[in-house]
């Protein structure tokens, strides 16, 4: 019977405005909202540079987002200059010809970088217990609440400038 009704509903004139999609809404909405992510992240997988915000930001992550918008505007950024690179660090400085090195100023041993900092510098003794890691690798960087960032950033007076 519903098979038969359904049958005599195609068939029938549609009547609403035209013109008329066969295919739910929420359908359409999903697949364009696949479509752009799926491209927006191979452009962002073909861009030139970016390195620290590629190793330390997970692409498409709404509760990552939505966590980072929850800061008030003052720690978001804090927190999005701590994570691009643009901000008061030696190797930022040293690129913009305002530094004479462009080393960690804690540790002496590699370029001041947020990948640095928050993944490999020895000097950084509450890695540990703030982030879990005493030496954490960039992909597990990627998966730190925000907040968890900010209160190292802070705990560690490593946002110099910021």
């Amino acid at each position: 019977m519903a098979d038969e009704l359904a049958k005599s509903g195609a068939l029938e004139k549609q009547i609403g405005p035209e013109p008329v999609c066969g295919i739910p809404k929420s359908l359409a909405q999903l697949t364009l909202q696949t479509y752009c992510n799926y491209h927006t992240l191979i452009r962002w997988r073909q861009l030139q540079g970016m390195n620290h915000s590629r190793a330390l930001i997970k692409p498409f992550n709404k509760r990552a987002a939505s966590e980072a918008l929850a800061l008030n505007r003052k720690n978001l950024c804090i927190l999005v200059r701590a994570l691009t690179g643009h901000c008061g660090l030696n190797r930022h400085m040293f690129n913009l010809k305002l530094q004479d090195t462009d080393l960690c100023r804690l540790c002496k041993e590699a370029a001041e970088t947020p990948l640095h900092l928050n993944c490999s510098c020895p000097a950084l003794s509450k890695r540990s217990t703030l982030l879990g890691k005493h030496i954490m690798q960039p992909v597990d960087a990627k998966f730190l609440p925000a907040r968890k960032v900010l209160l190292f950033l802070k705990a560690t007076n490593a946002c110099w400038e910021i």
